[in-house]
């Protein structure tokens, strides 16, 4: 990753100027599915070939930018003598447009594939960094194991299997610059779990609103069916039997209520993923 300016229409504006493996880069990171134009979770590949690259939603909007359009990319490099810059001119085409939700994350970053980054830099090889992703083994473990491990995640302040793989990675490479996710943005993952928090706190109260509702709801129809339960009593019905019929009522609403619930959740989850 280097930095670099970007011009459109007298338009300026300093960008990061990132290059990665578009066949590797679906191993380690959701960035196809993130590309909002000109389509959806398309490889990479598609998109990242020869001077094409990816910009964020957000500088496309300030620069009025869209898919197809070219600007002009000035690369520094170093002068004769230590006081002066010399900068290289390089067009560009915008191949895609991508967006991670996070407006303030990442917001001047602009893809482009190895080639095109070691040509601008006169680089051999632009690789500075490493990403790594840990696959999931809960699968290949037994069920206590896993739902030991899935409190153990759950609780906060608390070394995750996560944070023990990069203290491994530290101790085993300490030439090197070993970083989670957590360590490089620290801010937003805190935004993350407070989020996270606020989101499980509303639910709940939600759930204590609905219980609430039903329990209310149980006792009104009880008070109107009073006639009711005494002509059941003056025929000989047992009271457990005539409890049995309102705790019935009541299961069957809780679960005709749970499960509308579910349907309308599911139904704004798949919305809101695709």
């Amino acid at each position: 990753m280097n930095n670099a300016i970007i011009l459109h229409n007298n338009q300026q504006a300093l960008i990061a100027l990132r290059a990665l493996e578009p066949t590797t880069e679906a191993q380690v990171t959701k960035l196809a599915s993130k590309c909002l134009a000109p389509h959806s979770n398309q490889p990479l590949s598609e998109y990242l070939s020869g001077h094409n690259v990816i910009i964020r939603q957000a500088l496309a909007k300030q620069l009025h930018l869209a898919v197809g359009d070219t600007l002009q990319l000035f690369i520094p490099h170093e002068g004769r003598s230590a006081t002066r810059i010399r900068l290289s001119e390089k067009t560009v085409t915008i191949a895609a447009v991508f967006s991670i939700g996070l407006d303030d994350f990442d917001a001047n970053t602009i893809f482009c594939a190895f080639p095109f980054f070691n040509e601008a830099f006169n680089v051999k090889s632009g690789v500075d960094t490493l990403l790594i992703t840990f696959n999931d083994a809960s699968k290949k473990t037994p069920l206590a194991q896993r739902i030991a491990t899935t409190l153990h995640d759950a609780l906060p302040f608390v070394a995750t299997t996560h944070d023990q793989h990069i203290a491994t990675l530290k101790k085993t490479l300490p030439n090197y610059t070993v970083a989670s996710w957590k360590e490089l943005y620290p801010a937003i993952i805190s935004a993350m779990h407070l989020e996270k928090c606020g989101i499980i706190c509303v639910i709940l109260l939600f759930m204590l609103v609905a219980l609430m509702n039903i329990i209310s709801v149980l006792f009104t129809l009880i008070h109107r069916k009073q006639h009711d339960i005494a002509l059941f009593q003056a025929l000989g019905m047992p009271d457990s039997t005539i409890a049995r019929i309102f705790i019935w009522l009541g299961m069957s609403m809780v679960t005709a209520s749970s499960l509308a619930g579910i349907m309308v959740g599911a139904t704004l989850c798949f919305a809101l993923e695709t």
